[in-house]
Order: structure tokens, then sequence, then C-alpha cells
């Protein structure tokens, strides 16, 4: 069965997600360098993981995935705001809201899917749906936060769709000693 292996790798793809952040400092803060040595560091980790994880067919390689991107995720933040401004609680001051609504979310889903066990396979992706849906719209309607959070980032999708097209860079006439 197939099912099994998705739902393990999906828990690794939630730590993935997050640890994908650390990606947004390394850039942020000009230390793209420091990124690709990161990478050089987490590689071997994970190829490791993957071979330890083959003793036990492909649920081990899910399994070995998730402890891996588990056991990896403090380090790469703590190695990604090294030298920078930034301390931990900055980025967990960033995250936890976002976080804890997901964790909800999956809650709300997962509590659908086992009330729901014996209905048809659509209706219980239908209103898992609705649930997780619903729970992201409350805290939306809840939480000023995350409704200043939504806000922002809508402004910052307008912003760049109407930007999109344009050409941005100075015609020599528009900068200063170009051609007259």
């Amino acid at each position: 069965m197939v099912a099994p292996i998705f739902q393990v790798l999906a828990i690794g793809g939630a730590i993935s997600t997050v640890r994908f952040c650390n990606g947004w400092i390394f850039v942020s803060t000009g230390h793209t360098g420091r990124q690709a040595i990161w990478a050089i560091i987490n590689r071997p980790v994970m190829i490791a993981a993957f071979v330890v994880g083959l003793h036990w067919g492909p649920i081990g390689v899910a399994w070995a995935y998730v402890a891996a991107n588990a056991l990896t995720l403090f380090p790469s933040f703590l190695f990604a705001i090294k030298d920078t401004l930034l301390q931990l609680g900055d980025v967990w001051a960033s995250m936890w809201r976002p976080l804890l609504i997901s964790v909800v979310i999956f809650g709300a889903g997962q509590a659908m899917h086992l009330i729901l066990v014996h209905q048809h396979y659509l209706v219980r992706l239908g209103i898992g749906l609705l649930a997780c849906g619903g729970v992201f719209i409350g805290s939306a309607l809840l939480v000023p936060r995350v409704r200043e959070d939504l806000t922002t980032l809508k402004r910052m999708i307008t912003r760049d769709r109407s930007l999109q097209g344009e050409d941005h860079t100075p015609s020599p006439l528009s900068v200063p000693g170009g051609a007259s």
C-alpha cells in the first residue's frame, strides 16, 4: 500500500516547509554562500538517513526522511542566523502563529477523516476540506494579527501583479549621465 508512505511523507513535508524558511534568512541577510555550505552539510545527513531507512523498505525510507528533517531543523536555523542580527526568538516570533494554525487545521482534517471513516472518500475529502477551511477562516475572523498578516500578504500579491509585464530597467534617458 502506498497511502501509509504518503502519510509519513506528509509529516516530513510539514517539517521541510518550516525548515525552508531558513533559506529566506540566508538570502535576505546576504549569506547565500552559507546556504551552500549548509546544503553540503545537510545532504550527507539526508543520504545517510535514506540508507539506514532502506533496511525497513519504503516506509523506513519515508520515516528516515522525517527523522532527518526533524533532526536538522534546529541546527539549520542556528546556522542561518549565525553572524546576523537575528536571534532564534525572532524566527520563532514570526513562525509560531502560522505553525499553530497549521496544526489546528491538520487536527480538524484528521478528526473529520476519523469521524467519517466509513464514508465514501470523496465525502471525507469534501467535509475535511470544509473543516480545514473553516478553521482557517475562523482564525482570520477571530485573531486580529492573522487578519493583519493576510492583509499584508494580499497587498504584496496585488503589488506584484501590478508590476508584472512592466519593464523596470531604467532607460538611458532617465539615468543621470545617460544619453540625452
